[in-house]
């Protein structure tokens, strides 16, 4: 016999909305980040560094949103195959879809 997998009705709300946040402090920090560097001869490596960060952290950012979207897609699966094995045990039960 399977292991029961039970996940709590707001888990995956909960998980998407902490990635939502991560993605939204990414955001929030990108605004910040200085237009231009004066620090006479390393202004060209440093502002190549602070590119290099920036494009990192759209990346981590784009990650985040994607993995949110993943955990929707899964949570809504997940709920429609247990509605699916419910109805097979006590009759028709309504899908998420």
């Amino acid at each position: 016999m399977a292991a029961e997998t039970a996940i709590p009705a707001g888990l995956l709300e909960s998980l998407r909305a902490t990635l939502g946040q991560g993605r939204s402090g990414i955001e929030e920090t990108a605004a910040s980040a200085p237009a231009g560097i004066d620090a006479g001869e390393l202004s060209a490596m440093l502002s190549s560094m602070l590119s290099r960060v920036a494009d990192s952290a759209a990346l981590v950012s784009d990650s985040l949103e994607a993995v949110s979207a993943q955990v929707s897609e899964v949570g809504a699966e997940f709920w429609n195959v247990d509605a699916d094995v419910a109805g097979d045990y006590s009759g028709q039960v309504p899908r998420a879809d």
